[in-house]
């Protein structure tokens, strides 16, 4: 799950190795808007990695375990049709101007997978430790056709801290 891009006489070159769902060619769409805006020098071929977990510490890739460096824009900044996202500026408006609504229940939600990194599982730890604030689900990904977004009856994080700093 990875692919290579370069960037020669100003022109970005990509060679699709092969991933998951349409997280590569949202990602080319990343690097381009971002070469787009910045206008970058030529440059060498670079591996990208987009799979859950980076293969080793030098990798470019998403996230990283131990460090900041060679990190690279997230595929869902562009679209994740699976989950439902298949505009991720129209998703951000819709999730703000839920946010103005009236939660429901007084508590943050998140559901995922606490098995990519170890600050998931503190968090859950933190959750179930502090029941009246989060619930905290943890979960795998298995592909189904339900792709319903629904975190509008949650409080948001932004709320929840207002309230407990204010």
């Amino acid at each position: 799950m990875s692919f290579s891009v370069s960037k020669i006489n100003g022109n970005l070159i990509f060679k699709d190795f092969g991933g998951y769902e349409t997280r590569n060619p949202s990602t080319f769409w990343c690097i381009q808007k971002a070469d787009e805006k910045y206008n970058w020098s030529d440059f060498n071929e670079i591996k990208i990695h987009t799979g859950d977990y980076e293969q080793n510490k030098n990798d470019y890739t998403y996230s990283k375990k131990d460090s900041c460096n060679n990190l690279v824009p997230d595929f869902n900044f562009h679209s994740w049709p699976k989950v439902g996202i298949n505009d991720y500026e129209k998703i951000v408006e819709e999730i703000a101007n839920a946010g103005l609504n009236n939660h429901e229940i007084n508590k943050v939600g998140w559901i995922g997978n606490i098995n990519t990194n170890f600050r998931r599982k503190q968090m859950l730890e933190i959750a179930n430790n502090n029941k009246e604030l989060f619930d905290i689900f943890a979960m795998e990904w298995i592909q189904s056709g339900n792709i319903f977004l629904n975190s509008t009856k949650y409080i948001s994080m932004v709320e929840l801290v207002k309230n407990i700093l204010f």
